[in-house]
């Protein structure tokens, strides 16, 4: 954790993470990984997400993930409102983008993927010890089709960092 938030703090980006308490539950969980998206596609922030396997409480949480890995979207997960104010606020820039040409609601949408995908950065700190580490990168194949996995051995314990541009 500490070389992603040295790597995330040289690079300017701005690093955020989950704060998991008993009643963290998976309304929580799409409201972090929203204002995220927002926060990487409409303000142009760099964003680091760190995720470490102690927050992981729900499976369903790494399949959102592996959503935004290969689609740079997680599906249903925007509201009515939030598809407004993402064509609203995308509209001249995608437009400025494509040579000033009028773009529709889909183009609009596709650039604003676009600059999330550009933007965030995903950092998930597991451990490779046991078979979980195992399973969840032959269930999720965009954790080793669309990152980097780089190996730290720190004090006798392997851990293991995914990090995904």
């Amino acid at each position: 954790k500490s070389l992603a938030r040295l790597a995330a703090y040289m690079n300017g980006s701005s690093i955020r993470s989950i704060e998991v308490t008993s009643q963290y539950s998976m309304l929580e969980w799409r409201e972090d990984i929203k204002s995220n998206l927002m926060a990487a596609g409409l303000e142009r922030k760099p964003v680091v997400f760190m995720l470490d396997d102690t927050q992981v409480v729900l499976e369903t949480f790494l399949e959102d993930i592996n959503s935004i890995l290969t689609s740079g979207e997680v599906l249903n997960i925007y509201e009515i409102e939030d598809i407004e104010k993402i064509v609203n606020e995308c509209k001249q820039n995608a437009e400025q983008a494509a040579g000033g040409i009028s773009l529709g609601r889909d183009e609009i949408l596709r650039y604003y993927r676009q600059r999330v995908r550009n933007n965030l950065h995903i950092v998930m700190t597991f451990s490779p010890i046991g078979g979980v580490f195992r399973k969840r990168m032959m269930q999720f194949p965009s954790f080793s089709n669309c990152c980097v996995v780089d190996w730290y051995v720190c004090f006798l314990l392997n851990f293991c960092v995914g990090v995904f541009f």
